[in-house]
């Protein structure tokens, strides 16, 4: 079930991410960067294109209701890595839905980052996804794939469906009021 997820309709000045015949080519733009300076909608869709290696920078991600990062199985494969993340996670969301299709992250055997992906009260859901953090000690730093953390009451939850996950560490780690799907 290949279904490839809509952006909505441009409202205003808030950005909703790319459409279907417009994919964001992570072999030309960094995506982290890009993220940044826009003004996210609550809603944000980002068909992603790449070859090879691609960088991006730490995307950081605060405001929105549901994020989705789209990678269409069909199209030719790429992997995406940190750019000189220096102690920061590579994906940190605080509050919303973080949605990963199809996304394949590796990291350098002596990356300096704490984590793939970071949740703060966030909700994911994680579907055909391959995630490898470094397979040694060599990465001080590196802690775990995956980090969950929720201050509030209500749980949140992440959600795993047909993912690889991949370190020499800790994969996920999950405190308070976070449960796990699988």
């Amino acid at each position: 079930d290949n279904v490839m997820p809509q952006a909505d309709l441009a409202e205003g000045d808030l950005y909703h991410g790319t459409s279907r015949g417009q994919p964001f080519d992570l072999a030309k733009k960094d995506l982290g960067d890009f993220l940044s300076k826009q003004k996210l909608a609550p809603r944000v869709v980002m068909h992603l294109i790449g070859k090879g290696v691609c960088q991006t920078s730490a995307l950081r991600i605060k405001g929105v209701d549901h994020l989705v990062l789209y990678v269409d199985p069909s199209k030719e494969a790429f992997m995406l890595d940190a750019a000189d993340l220096k102690n920061a996670p590579m994906i940190d969301i605080t509050g919303g839905h973080l949605e990963l299709i199809g996304l394949r992250v590796r990291l350098s055997p002596i990356t300096a980052i704490p984590t793939i992906v970071q949740l703060h009260g966030s909700n994911l859901t994680m579907t055909r996804c391959w995630l490898q953090g470094p397979l040694t000690n060599k990465a001080v730093g590196f802690k775990n794939v995956i980090a969950g953390d929720n201050a509030n009451a209500a749980l949140t939850t992440l959600l795993l469906r047909d993912n690889v996950l991949v370190s020499g560490k800790t994969l996920i780690h999950l405190q308070d009021h976070v449960q796990l799907k699988a």
